[in-house]
Order: structure tokens, then sequence, then C-alpha cells
């Protein structure tokens, strides 16, 4: 091809023509300049397509590490409102040695410790993106992890290292609290006086209440509901199958499901346990009553079927309903583990 114009630019000038030489010159010139431009058009599209997926990589990435979080925040949430009574029969002084059953000795000592779920997070700074909805993202990360809830966290821990280094360094006692967990029939006398009695211990828990009460728990339910609306943007961008649904649409679904039926792997699940439901927008909730903490969040995908992923599992529940056509149990399954769980509804929580 660049023998074939040489050739016809060597004829236009041995032939003299050089108003038509100087016209293909041009010409070509123009060609070359429309190559070019073509050229860097489809390598923007082939960056631009990369980049695209890059950043639905990311965001499938982060789905999953708020999922995470979402269920870490909840368990510290649930932890500390079932810590609450203890902490108010101590500022109130209305202890009991059966508070010693129940936590009283490791009230500050031991404590849910959040690792947030970065991966996807530091990706998605890495693409270096400037939209609205990455920008959300790394800002409500960067809160909780410099400002909120860590730090919470952090004060918490070192309030709690600071008091057993007391303990070590001021109590006989301290070789039996570290050794063994602490119950009313199993401690000295020494060790329940404390305890029961000590302004200092008394004067730490108002302390460690205020904290926990007045700064983390705010903080908790603040992010919560703002790790679960981003995760919903989230879904809404990536997942063609994911149908938006507020929460008074799924309270229909709403109630406590008894297991009447398991084939497959018991996956440490009983006949006769019980679940519950509970609604959300974009999503249902639902967990063990005997442990709440361990929930699963279900997305609306058609009907009355609802999927979700954990632990790399793909999972749907199906609604049943009766003949007057009110919701009356669901059907569970994860077909990795061969595992399918029937349930009947046993309350209306409503």
């Amino acid at each position: 091809m660049i023998k074939f114009f040489r050739k016809i630019r060597q004829n236009l000038l041995s032939e003299g023509k050089t108003g038509k030489y100087l016209k293909y010159a041009i010409g070509e010139i123009i060609l070359v300049v429309i190559g070019i431009l073509i050229a860097l058009q489809i390598n923007n599209w082939n960056e631009s397509r990369k980049q695209k997926n890059e950043l639905s990589e990311t965001h499938q990435r982060i789905i999953l590490d708020i999922d995470n979080d979402i269920r870490d925040l909840n368990s510290a949430l649930i932890f500390w409102k079932e810590k609450e009574p203890i902490f108010k029969k101590v500022m109130n002084d209305s202890m009991s040695a059966d508070l010693f059953d129940v936590g009283l000795s490791r009230l500050l000592t031991i404590m849910p410790r959040t690792n947030l779920n970065n991966t996807g997070i530091q990706q998605l700074k890495d693409l270096n993106v400037k939209d609205e909805l990455s920008l959300r993202i790394i800002n409500t990360y960067d809160l909780m992890e410099n400002t909120s809830i860590l730090r919470h966290e952090k004060e918490l821990d070192e309030q709690g290292k600071q008091l057993q280094a007391i303990f070590q360094d001021k109590y006989i006692w301290y070789p039996e609290f570290i050794s063994k967990t602490i119950m009313k029939d199993n401690s000295s006398k020494n060790l329940q006086n404390y305890f029961l009695t000590s302004m200092e211990y008394k004067n730490r828990v108002a302390t460690g209440y205020n904290r926990v009460y007045n700064n983390y728990i705010p903080s908790l339910k603040i992010y919560i509901p703002r790790l679960e609306t981003i995760r919903t943007d989230l879904k809404i961008i990536e997942d063609p199958n994911f149908s938006e649904i507020n929460k008074k649409e799924l309270e229909k679904y709403e109630g406590s499901y008894k297991i009447n039926k398991i084939e497959g792997e018991a996956l440490g699940m009983e006949v006769d346990e019980l679940f519950s439901v509970k609604a959300h927008d974009n999503f249902l909730r639902i967990y063990p009553i005997k442990n709440p903490r361990t929930f699963v969040d279900f997305f609306h995908k058609e009907n009355k079927l609802f999927n979700s992923e954990f632990d790399g599992i793909k999972v749907s529940i199906e609604f049943r309903t009766n003949s007057l056509q009110e919701i009356s149990g669901y059907k569970f399954e994860a077909n990795q583990l061969n595992h399918v769980l029937y349930t009947i509804k046993e309350t209306d929580n409503k």
C-alpha cells in the first residue's frame, strides 16, 4: 500500500502536475490525521471499557465487604444491648452475685472489635474515580475508621487494658480473674467484694457506659443504615435482577417461622427451631431467634422469591401461601450444600 501511494506521488511529480500533487499530499495528510484520531478513539474506548469492567468488579467486591461489615456492626450492637442492663445495675447500686454469671467481671475487659473490610475500598481508591457514589463510599469508610466507630472501639479497648493492668498490679485475686470465666459459684470472696462494692469499679463502669451508649452505639445506628443504603445503590447498578421494594411492601413476610423439615445437610439447624423474618427497605433479614447475630439479608428477585450470598454460597428463599393467599411458610435452598429447609409460619410479629 505504501509503494502504491509512493508511485502515485512520483507519477504526479514526473508529469509536472504540481497542483494535483499538492492536493493529493493534503488529502494524504488528512487521511493520516483521521487514522490517528480513529486509533486514539479506539484506544480511549478500550481504556473506558477496561475501567468500567474494573469498577464493576470493585463494586461487586464492596457489596460483599459491606455485607460482612453490616453483620459485624450489628453483632456489636446486639452485644452491647445485651450488656446494658448490667451496666445500669452497677451504676444504680442494685448488684448481686448473680451478675457474675452474665459477665459482671468482664464488663469492661471483653468486647468485640470490628475489622472493617477495606479490600474493595482500597481498589476503589486506586481507580481514582470521582463519581458521587464512589466518593460517598470512600468518605463513609474513612469516617468509620478515623472519627467514629473504630476510634470509639480503640478508646474502649484502651480502657479495658488499663483496668486489667490495675487488677494485675493491685489485687491478689488477679491470677484467679485471668485464669477462668468468673461465675458466682467459682470465685473468691475477695474478688466478688471488689466487683460488688468497689467505687473504683463503679466509676469506671460509668465512664464505660458513657463511651458505649452515648458515643459508640449512636455511631453504629448512624453508619449501619448508611452501609445498607450504599449496598442498595451498588446493587441497582450491578445486579440486573435487583428490584427496589420498600419496607411496607415487605412487612407481609414478617413473623416467626418454625422448621418442620430439613433435607440434606442440617448445617447446625434442627427441626422445631425458630427463625425470625424482619422487613427493611429493599431486603428481608432472617435469623435464628436463639442467635440473632447470625442473620442473612435476602433481596427480592421475583414474585415471592428472594436470594442472597454468604461465604461464597448462593441461597434462596421462596415464600409459600395458604388458600387465603396469606404467607404461611418458606422454603430455603442452598444448592451447593444439597440443603433444603422448609418452615411454617408460627406467629405474626407485625
